[in-house]
């Protein structure tokens, strides 16, 4: 913008006649322009690429231009010159007063158009003047587009009947509505959302028509149709007759401040119902102890009225012989905050202990106040105390009960045990074992198992009998376990349980029981019983498979002498000794038994003809030939043996046993010391 006086305003002639130019600078000087007492202000080019030398070096503020020039003629020079300096006026000199170039130049950027020969030096003079001036509200009209477009409030010009001549991007971008969609509407029309009445708009029109300006806040729509909330400000335009020509009206998106503002009504509204209706006492108190509002729990919790509280203050409530009462005011003297348990008193002197919450904080004003909640416990403290007395007799017969007993939550850690538990554990306390997990106890694959069994139990919701492995002061044995899902009263999970007791050496003295019904006590081989059982499943196993199978009964030659002159229990070394001889001459498929005093069997469960068995009673035969060094003496016995194959000999084991005692009958009346193979025709040599 260009305020200059006009003897410093530099001009630019561009004129190739020395002529005319004289006659220019004549014309500027007397006007004023172009003439400084430190320098000339007036430059001179002939050519139109002289000129744009000069310009470069200092900008003019306006020129002075021929169109006709030596590098330049007609509408070009005027394009070109505005292309190098387009914010420098222009004012054209021509020797053509042609209507249509002077319009044409015009239109190209010239200020004005001067024929030469036709005007005066005072016509110059406005000439440049005017241009001047114009130029300068040219450039404060774009400042104050480039300020209004660039608003982040929306502005809308009316006239005076409220038809829209302008508004700027903001109104675009806040309503959807552009510029070519406002021209030429209301404002009420086009952005009306009819939240408003007829009485509002009156109003509004009756403040701006009277002069003066108007400010509200309004509900209007968008062209999607969205409402929004506007802050609005309408402002008359006035002309130098004080008669309003235009409205300018400002407007602000204010929807979210509105949302804002209606949550915090919204806030303020559920404080007020929390506050009054909160079954707690609730105190709003001030440094100095001051009560400046209870709610109605606080008032029945003390037996008084909010006037009588706030008469009576804070000290009146509190039992100031409570030990706690000094920690608790150190406490929130140095955080700003309590949480704890004191004694209040209520309006008949009874005292009550309660659960307080004090929180120090600034209200908007700042002022500082102390929050106060208080929940009378009275209740839970019977309850309590009767819990404790519940939990010492549940804990004294846990403790005394014989069994490992425990309680584990959801996630499998452990939330009580007792002294059993603890003391198999390896542990000297319970905080060794709360919160702990089966893993921190005992060895990882123990662990996993009762891990398993936990998830099982949890899963189906019933209990479970198990023997499993357990761990007892580091040695490993075996437990008889159960384990029951607990829940609450509605049926939520809430863990496991279980009782425990060691059955090692029950399963010990079991399982002796179990080998002594099965064994024989002598030889520990298998009884009469036994052999039975697995006769029974080797015929079957013979009969799925078509296969062949052996028996043989053994009976020792010469025993009954040994027994009866050496004693029963060299008699029982050579039953040992006999039996051990026996064993290593067959399979570790194969079984031998002791079914009578000398008397035993050998049952091999597959053989492929009766030469197999025939060889491995041989080889037992020989066997018991060999001396038996007993007692410092060196004994000599035999064996006479029958044998039957399964199924030439009978296919069931009344059968086959009989058939094999008559073989052996026959072996010990052919001799003694012999193996034979049972033939049908024995049977009827034993009956004669």
């Amino acid at each position: 913008m260009n305020n200059k006086p006009a003897n410093e305003v530099r001009v630019l002639a561009v004129e190739d006649d020395p002529g005319d130019f004289g006659l220019i600078k004549v014309y500027l000087h007397q006007a004023g322009y172009g003439v400084n007492t430190a320098q000339d202000n007036l430059t001179w080019a002939t050519t139109l690429s002289e000129a744009k030398i000069l310009a470069e070096k200092c900008v003019p503020d306006i020129i002075l231009l021929d169109l006709n020039l030596p590098d330049s003629t007609g509408l070009a020079t005027v394009i070109t010159i505005r292309s190098i300096l387009p914010e420098v006026p222009i004012i054209v000199l021509s020797g053509n007063d042609n209507k249509d170039i002077a319009i044409a130049a015009l239109n190209e950027g010239a200020q004005d158009y001067l024929v030469k020969g036709h005007y005066e030096h005072d016509a110059l003079g406005k000439a440049v003047l005017h241009a001047l001036v114009r130029t300068n509200l040219e450039s404060r009209l774009r400042l104050f587009e480039i300020a209004l477009n660039s608003a982040s409030n929306s502005i809308v010009i009316t006239d005076t009947d409220a038809h829209i001549q302008w508004v700027n991007p903001a109104f675009t971008q806040l309503t959807g509505f552009t510029l070519e969609d406002s021209i030429g509407q209301k404002p009420n029309e086009l952005v009306s959302s009819g939240k408003q009445s007829q009485q509002f708009y009156q109003a509004m029109w009756e403040t701006i028509l009277a002069g003066s300006s108007w400010q509200g806040e309004v509900i209007n729509r968008r062209k999607s149709g969205e409402h929004y909330h506007e802050e609005l400000s309408i402002a008359p335009v006035m002309d130098h007759h004080n008669k309003i020509t235009n409205f300018v009206a400002i407007k602000q998106d204010i929807s979210s401040r509105k949302e804002i503002e209606d949550a915090l009504l919204e806030s303020e509204e559920r404080y007020h119902m929390i506050f009054d209706t909160a079954i707690d006492g609730l105190l709003l108190t001030c440094p100095d102890g001051g009560i400046i509002t209870a709610n109605p729990s606080a008032c029945a919790m003390f037996q008084r009225t909010e006037a009588e509280l706030r008469q009576l203050g804070r000290a009146g409530i509190v039992d100031t012989t409570d030990p706690r009462l000094t920690e608790a005011l150190e406490v929130r003297k140095k955080t700003g905050r309590f949480f704890g348990e004191l004694t209040f008193i209520r309006k008949d002197g009874t005292r009550f202990p309660g659960e307080l919450s004090t929180s120090v904080f600034s209200d908007r004003e700042g002022n500082v106040r102390t929050s106060m909640a208080i929940r009378d416990i009275s209740e839970r403290k019977a309850v309590e105390e009767k819990l404790l007395s519940s939990e010492a007799s549940l804990r004294a017969l846990l403790d005394n009960a014989p069994y490992l007993i425990w309680l584990k939550d959801k996630n499998r850690r452990f939330v009580n045990v007792n002294k059993a538990f603890l003391y198999a554990a390896g542990c000297a306390s319970m905080d060794e074992v709360i919160g702990k997990t089966d893993y921190d106890l005992w060895p990882e694959d123990i662990a996993t198992k009762y891990r398993t069994d936990d998830a099982e139990v949890m899963s189906t919701r019933k209990q479970m009998l198990i023997e499993e492995l357990t761990m007892h002061r580091g040695v490993i044995g075996l437990a008889e376990t159960f384990k029951s899902p607990i829940t609450d009263i509605k049926g939520n999970l809430l863990g496991t349980t279980g009782f425990s007791q060691d059955i090692t050496d029950r399963k010990k003295a079991e399982e002796q029981i179990q080998h002594l019904a099965h064994y024989d006590a002598l030889t520990d081989l298998p009884n009469r019983t036994l052999f039975s059982d697995r006769l029974q499943q080797a015929l079957s196993i013979a009969k799925r498979d078509k296969e062949r199978m052996a028996l043989m009964f053994i009976d020792l030659d010469k025993f009954k002498p040994i027994n009866d002159e050496l004693g029963h229990h060299v008699g029982d070394l050579v039953l040992k000794e006999a039996a051990k001889r026996m064993q290593d001459c067959v399979r570790a498929s194969d079984t031998v038994a002791r079914i009578g005093g000398d008397e035993f069997v050998v049952l091999l469960p597959t053989v492929e003809g009766h030469q197999d068995a025939m060889l491995v009673a041989e080889k037992i035969r020989a066997s018991l030939n060999q001396p038996f060094v007993l007692v410092g003496k060196s004994l000599n016995i035999s064996s006479s043996t029958g044998i039957v194959i399964c199924p030439e000999h009978g296919t069931d084991e009344t059968q086959l046993v009989k058939n094999a005692d008559i073989a052996m009958y026959h072996a010990k009346i052919n001799g003694r010391n012999n193996v034979m193979l049972y033939q049908p025709e024995m049977e009827l040599g034993k009956q004669g």
